[in-house]
């Protein structure tokens, strides 16, 4: 309550310290209010336990050293001609060569953008989110001959809730060789 103010324009901020651990209200603060002479004026703030985000990138290649044939991946995840049967079809599986460290994740919601950085295995969080939509994004550039399986995520997080996506993928480019034979003059 403030009993005495002067007409005029104010901003208003919100002591989180006073909303209790992991609580954040809904309004975007400071908040500008504007108040005139003789009037009052009540302001509604809502609070709402903050969610969180965690998540990995990694690198992945092919299992064994060599060259990949075909660029789909069937339903297994493996490398391969997307047969139903499970198998690879005698390529190269896809497994993780390397997590992806140092690199930059943002997410955004409307206004609101936060960044972090992943770390040396890969991992990153964005913690105290309000319950909303939100879009992930990598703004670092790709390892070479790689792209991104999802190229953005979209999560909409809970009241309260930590949310624990599945590792972010970086996926080798599927290249057409052509080996020429030697011809003797």
């Amino acid at each position: 309550m403030f009993p005495s103010l002067v007409a005029g324009n104010y901003y208003l901020e919100v002591d989180r310290a006073t909303l209790g651990i992991g609580n954040l209200p809904m309004i975007k603060v400071p908040m500008a209010v504007t108040i005139e002479e003789h009037q009052k004026k009540q302001l509604d703030i809502e609070v709402v336990k903050a969610g969180s985000l965690r998540g990995r990138i990694a690198v992945f290649g092919p299992k064994e050293d060599g060259m990949l044939k075909n660029g789909t991946l069937n339903g297994n995840g493996n490398h391969g001609n997307g047969g139903d049967n499970g198998s690879n079809n005698g390529e190269p599986e896809i497994v993780e060569k390397s997590a992806w460290a140092g690199i930059t994740v943002m997410i955004k919601n409307g206004g609101e953008t936060f960044y972090a950085v992943s770390d040396k295995n890969g991992y990153f969080s964005f913690d105290e989110l309000l319950p909303k939509t939100w879009t992930l994004s990598i703004l670092s550039d790709l390892p070479a001959l790689h792209y991104l399986e999802q190229k953005t995520i979209t999560v909409t997080l809970e009241p309260g809730q930590k949310l624990e996506l599945p590792v972010w993928r970086v996926l080798p480019i599927q290249r057409e060789m052509i080996l020429l034979e030697e011809e003797e003059l």
